[in-house]
């Protein structure tokens, strides 16, 4: 309070005291005071006696009861009566200026305790603002891009086992060929015969070799394109992952901070004004000097019952002393403060960059490997997926990534007619020349 009710009443009781030292006649006092004016003496003892609030609420506490005592005591039978103009002045400062700065005073605490219970709902308003705008936006993110990494090497799963069966299937025809016959050394129809008879076991072999080819390399091929796109969406999935996980972090940080900071301003001024008992809060203070405000008006009214202080009943004057005072309106609500908004980071606990992010590709792992895991920023690297060597594929142009779609049956490329081995022309064997028979010489 700005002006101390303690010091104010204090000093004018002292006053009224002073007062009633002088001579008495007829039930009428004089005194050095007598002919001052009530409210500049008044005055007077409100500048000599303003306390500071550096006091406390202990000494405060004591003035109060202090000047209960001094009421008290010019209430009593026997003490000299006091003039009705200072009750008067009385009255009006403690009904127009100090129970309406206490009423001020209380008011405020209130609407400060208030507004700091407030503030803890705002730090749990805005953390449940910002996880619900996570969960709508980079959780979904997160959640889009599993499906698709997922869906799309379960598809290059089934590209590569139609690589294998078709590369394999080249592989065994290659394995499977041998030569039928060696090459005569002597070169006659009897050798020859045979072995070229034998040789006819590769016709047709090198259409069976281009169309198994052919379907190995368009296999592998459509795997490749497959993968490669496999792999960017494993990129994007990593990075809205990690994204999603720095928004929860930070959130969660920022809530924590904001809620403790709010309930530990909250519950301190919960201590200093409702429930510290040594030192006294405000409201035991202010307890105390609203007791001695309504203990006051008691005796002012019973004192100015008919606007003449000596006419005052001893009897109600008692009963001015034994007044039980409610104080509950000094009473100030302090509400529990409500429980921290949940935030936990235990679904981005396993991130890009630790050995439990690779339970995310688990499902997929036998049949398509991951490539090496892109970490978060500030982690370490994450382990490399078990290194599976890749065949190389035959050098043919790479079509441009497209829809992923199954892979169309290789045309079959018709075999050549089977032309027949040309038979040997069979060479004339040569007619003997018949030599004529000599005549016989003559005897």
């Amino acid at each position: 309070m700005a002006r101390s009710f303690v010091g104010i009443v204090l000093f004018t009781a002292f006053g009224l005291s002073t007062a009633s030292s002088g001579a008495c006649t007829n039930g009428q006092c004089e005194s050095s005071y007598q002919n001052a004016d009530a409210n500049v003496l008044i005055q007077q003892h409100v500048q000599a006696m303003v306390s500071s609030d550096a006091e406390g609420p202990r000494k405060k506490s004591l003035l109060a009861q202090e000047l209960l005592d001094e009421v008290a005591r010019l209430s009593e039978e026997g003490q000299p009566r006091t003039s009705t103009e200072k009750v008067r002045v009385i009255k009006d400062l403690v009904e127009n200026e100090i129970l309406p700065d206490l009423v001020a005073s209380h008011a405020a605490a209130s609407s400060r305790i208030g507004r700091l219970h407030d503030a803890i709902g705002v730090c749990n308003n805005a953390g449940s603002s910002s996880l619900q705008q996570i969960e709508q936006g980079e959780q979904v993110s997160v959640a889009t891009a599993r499906s698709s990494h997922s869906a799309c090497r379960t598809v290059e799963g089934g590209y590569q086992t139609i690589k294998t069966t078709k590369c394999d299937d080249l592989a065994e025809f290659l394995q499977g060929i041998h030569l039928p016959a060696q090459l005569p050394d002597v070169k006659d129809a009897q050798t020859m015969d045979p072995y070229l008879k034998a040789m006819e076991y590769f016709c047709g072999k090198d259409t069976i070799f281009n169309s198994k080819n052919q379907e190995c390399e368009l296999a592998t091929t459509v795997h490749h394109v497959q993968r490669e796109s496999c792999n960017r969406n494993q990129s994007r999935f990593e990075e809205y992952f990690c994204t999603w996980r720095t928004r929860l972090t930070d959130t969660c940080s920022a809530l924590s901070t904001c809620y403790s900071g709010a309930v530990e301003q909250y519950n301190s001024a919960v201590a200093t004004t409702i429930t510290n008992a040594d030192p006294p809060s405000e409201v035991a203070v202010w307890k105390l000097e609203y007791t001695a405000i309504k203990k006051i008006t008691c005796y002012v009214d019973v004192w100015m019952n008919d606007n003449n202080t000596n006419t005052a009943s001893a009897s109600r004057l008692g009963e001015c002393k034994d007044l039980v005072v409610d104080t509950s309106p000094m009473d100030i609500a302090a509400p529990a403060a409500p429980a921290q908004v949940v935030c936990s980071l235990t679904p981005v606990e396993m991130y890009p960059g630790t050995s439990g992010f690779m339970t995310e590709y688990a499902s997929v792992a036998s049949t398509s490997p991951v490539e090496s895991v892109n970490g978060c920023l500030n982690d370490a690297p994450a382990p490399a997926p078990a290194a599976v060597p890749a065949p190389a594929p035959a050098a043919v142009p790479v079509p441009a990534p497209a829809a992923v779609v199954p892979a169309p049956a290789p045309a079959v490329v018709p075999a050549p007619a089977v032309v027949p081995a040309p038979q040997p022309v069979p060479v004339p064997a040569p007619v003997p020349t018949v030599s004529p028979t000599p005549s016989p010489s003559p005897r």
